[in-house]
């Protein structure tokens, strides 16, 4: 597996085209590297475009959880291990294993698909999905609940108020301090704050 470029270190004193540069130098340092380590006769198709890497790179950090939207056709055609790799354990993100188009593909195919994924990623919620065929909005949308009850149950990270930093690390010293800015919570519980700020009108 290669590995994808990552993100250069950045905080916000930068200026936009200080972080331009250093996105570029890590960008071109990763490139040099592919092409000195393997042969090009044995190197696939992969992206050159730094473009679509920063956008990426954007998308995962504001992300609280990724769904990975697979083929149901060829699933592991569209699932990328070394971004899933870097979601997961270098960003801590949730992850959600999505087979899309699985009424393309026979029930015992996507079933099989969905134990594979399963016995593979044992942490990772897999759901079935698809889009009923109908020149109708108002058609059942039986497949979304399981994928929105999938990203509910994931866990996702969120920085503490500063009175709850306040009750849970009194007297505490920096360092301690600073690893308790954050904590886990179910993708669920801001579900259900958004939806009782649309009841009041919010």
């Amino acid at each position: 597996m290669i590995d994808i470029p990552k993100r250069p270190r950045w905080d916000k004193a930068m200026s936009p085209e200080q972080l331009e540069l250093s996105e570029q130098a890590a960008f071109q340092l990763w490139l040099k590297s592919i092409y000195e380590t393997h042969p090009r006769e044995s190197l696939n198709f992969f992206e050159h475009n730094l473009e679509v890497w920063r956008q990426l790179w954007r998308a995962l950090e504001r992300a609280d959880v990724a769904v990975f939207v697979l083929d149901a056709r060829i699933p592991l055609f569209h699932l990328s291990q070394a971004v899933l790799q870097h979601t997961t354990q270098d960003l801590s993100k949730a992850a959600v294993l999505c087979i899309n188009k699985c009424d393309l593909v026979h029930p015992a195919v996507a079933n099989a698909w969905e134990d594979y994924l399963r016995t593979r990623y044992p942490s990772l919620s897999v759901v079935q999905f698809w889009v009923p065929k109908s020149g109708s909005d108002r058609v059942a949308q039986d497949a979304v609940e399981p994928l929105l009850a999938a990203i509910k149950q994931c866990r996702v990270r969120r920085k503490l108020t500063k009175d709850e930093q306040a009750t849970r690390w009194k007297g505490g010293g920096e360092a301690e301090h600073k690893q308790g800015e954050h904590k886990w919570v179910l993708a669920a519980s801001y579900f259900d704050e958004e939806a009782e700020a649309e009841a009041q009108g919010e």
